[in-house]
């Protein structure tokens, strides 16, 4: 007892100096791999939340027909369905996914400007993965909507899940 008492006087000073250092370096460390990517997902998120807010206020002057217009040139970034195709088996090949194949249709309706494509995707990974690669996918491709998710495990024990995944993309009819 009486060496520790001896310790805390003589190191006393010096131990609480190193332990400020040790706490202030840990909260620099989770300040900068964690608070700061943080925000910067807020701030993303706010902007586009202001963009979407600018446009679904009708601009002065505007008619109906001339803001649906608008709302359909946004589709027309010049994609191809192969294009985007594409883009779906890079994000696939970037979180780890194992994209067996694509199934997709046209769906035909006659009073849209729009063509719709219904994607079917079986892939193969894990949880994590196949939730990280919806979200980048549907990040990087906002012509696309998000009908289905199932998730399949063959055992229980296993790490990977069989998933489907339903897609619906937009694209102009030209």
């Amino acid at each position: 007892m009486k060496r520790l008492v001896w310790i805390a006087e003589i190191a006393g000073p010096r131990l609480l100096t190193l332990l400020a250092i040790v706490l202030l370096a840990t909260a620099a460390a989770l300040h900068v791999a964690v608070l700061a990517p943080l925000q910067t997902r807020v701030d993303r998120a706010l902007a586009a939340a202001a963009a979407a807010r600018r446009l679904a206020m009708p601009a002065e002057g505007q008619s109906a027909a001339q803001q649906l217009q608008l709302f359909y040139r946004q589709f027309g970034n010049g994609d191809t369905l192969p294009d985007h195709l594409a883009r779906l088996y890079q994000v696939a090949r970037a979180t780890g996914i194992t994209l067996r194949q694509a199934d997709y249709k046209l769906v035909h309706d006659r009073d849209s400007p729009l063509k719709r494509y219904q994607i079917v995707l079986p892939i193969r990974g894990s949880y994590v993965a196949v939730r990280l690669f919806v979200s980048i996918a549907l990040e990087s491709l906002p012509n696309v909507a998000l009908d289905q998710v199932s998730f399949e495990r063959r055992r229980i024990d296993e790490s990977e899940v069989d998933a489907q995944i339903r897609l619906t993309l937009y694209l102009p009819d030209t």
